[in-house]
């Protein structure tokens, strides 16, 4: 019944079961899972007016699948992290060559 609910829609699960997790590899988290004995212990709420997807491309040339806040950010956390340790690492590339080296330093006496 509720699996036709468009991507968006805010609902509140009733007494819902933790589901145990599958068997990942190692290394990888399960995702978080419930179950519902009863189709009415799912309400729906409304829509999201903040809900949106990330705005960025996969390295195979489609769009990320991961959602995000719309009003926050157009950019997953994934991605922002990656564009910060991109830029991080060209700081320090690029403060290493200003740097004087030990043997280029004059020493006060």
């Amino acid at each position: 019944k509720h699996r036709k609910e468009q991507v968006g829609t805010v609902v509140t699960l009733l007494n819902a079961n933790f589901m145990p997790p599958r068997d990942v590899e190692k290394g990888k988290k399960s995702d978080l899972a419930f179950s519902l004995d009863h189709p009415k212990k799912l309400l729906r709420m409304g829509m999201s007016s903040d809900y949106s997807t990330c705005k960025n491309l996969t390295p195979g040339g489609q769009q990320c699948k991961n959602f995000i806040n719309k009003s926050m950010t157009q950019f997953c956390d994934f991605h922002i992290i990656k564009v910060h340790a991109k830029m991080r690492n060209k700081r320090i590339a690029l403060s290493g060559v200003f740097t004087p080296q030990p043997n280029e330093r004059k020493t006060q006496r």
